[in-house]
């Protein structure tokens, strides 16, 4: 079991040019890596897995696949992550595809809440919730004393008939402190106009499979995670001069401090 630190910012749509901004500014950082990914995300019918904070997927990485499981971390930044890659062993029937097995994560904290989620409810089969299709530019670069990955995700969400866009890139500390990272990041907002989204894949594509997109908030509370999250879907879907107010530099450096603030508390 690992612990993810990172930070994922939508890229606005318009103008244009923002998107081709962000991939010149990561061509400078160095060579980059491209990648397919494929993913079904896992759920039962009454969403058993989506309302413990859980995500469960089988993703096709370039050739192999890979079954990961994620949990809730301890603030907006973290989440619990356990992947699994699969061999040749894994891939059944005549497409030769991978079936999600629960003991793959025995062992791990998100494991063991993935196993009592469906022992409370056994009579519900899992099915497939939501896929993804993104393609990610990759690469990564050391800022002070952090190794960081940076990952531009263009493709799409797909459920119940309906498909959601994503462009977004994540800031991923992959070693050094946390605080590094964040003061890496602060340039990357005012140069594109980027806004944070603390919002998984997962919980997009949940949204999306219930046909609740911009039904209002979505989470309550005051603290910053119910903030951050409401932020973020009011820039996606709210009035205009609501997702202008939550896509401001002023309000991405506000909760950039906050960040920063909690993470020396």
């Amino acid at each position: 079991m690992t612990t993810e630190i990172e930070l994922k910012y939508q890229i606005p749509a318009e103008p244009a040019e923002r998107l081709a901004g962000v991939r010149e500014h990561l061509a400078r950082l160095g060579p980059l890596a491209v990648l397919p990914l494929q993913a079904r995300y896992l759920d039962t019918p009454e969403r058993s897995l989506g309302a413990k904070g859980l995500a469960w997927r089988l993703r096709r990485e370039g050739g192999p696949w890979v079954q990961t499981l994620k949990g809730r971390g301890d603030d907006v930044m973290t989440r619990l992550e356990h992947n699994v890659e699969l061999d040749a062993s894994a891939l059944e029937g005549p497409d030769q595809e991978p079936v999600p097995k629960v003991e793959r994560h025995a062992g791990t904290p998100a494991g063991e809440a993935l196993m009592r989620a469906l022992a409370a409810a056994p009579e519900q089969a899992l099915t497939v919730h939501f896929t993804t299709d993104i393609q990610r530019t990759w690469v990564r670069v050391q800022h002070g004393g952090a190794l960081i990955e940076l990952a531009l995700d263009e493709g799409s969400i797909a459920a119940a008939g309906q498909r959601l866009a994503v462009c977004e890139l994540e800031f991923e500390l992959i070693e050094g402190r946390a605080a590094d990272m964040l003061a890496f990041v602060r340039p990357w907002i005012a140069a594109h106009g980027l806004w944070l989204d603390v919002r998984s894949k997962a919980e997009r594509g949940d949204r999306l499979a219930r046909a609740q997109l911009g039904a209002g908030p979505v989470a309550t509370g005051d603290g910053l995670a119910a903030r951050l999250r409401n932020a973020a879907e009011t820039a996606e879907f709210g009035e205009p001069a609501q997702a202008a107010l939550a896509r401001s530099s002023a309000v991405q450096e506000a909760f950039l401090d906050e960040l920063a603030l909690a993470q020396r508390t």
